[in-house]
């Protein structure tokens, strides 16, 4: 099974990455521990925020990364948020704020 690969969370080059265990692919459920922050080594958690959003937490440095509530896998994140970036660098905007 392939190992996941980091996912862009900011437009700024904040990475998640998976811990050492590499037990995890794009089809693997986000569960209340995703992963590590790879710019300060520290866990992200996965929190409801609303019954919009929920989002994921760095319990060292605090980024904070909202997404829609259905996204349930990996390869869901990493797509919504690639969807988001490259509107952003688009100048289009935020998809998800109408």
């Amino acid at each position: 099974m392939p190992t996941l690969e980091p996912i862009e969370l900011t437009i700024d080059g904040d990475l998640l990455v998976e811990s050492h265990h590499g037990t995890r692919n794009e089809n693997s459920v986000l569960e209340s521990w995703v992963g590590n922050h790879k710019g300060c080594g520290n866990a992200m958690h996965r929190h409801h925020s609303n019954d919009k959003f929920d989002c994921i937490v760095c319990t060292g440095c605090y980024l904070r990364i909202s997404f829609p509530v259905s996204v349930r896998t990996y390869g869901e994140l990493r797509k919504c948020l690639t969807v988001l970036f490259n509107n952003l660098r688009a100048n289009r905007g935020n998809p998800w704020r109408a």
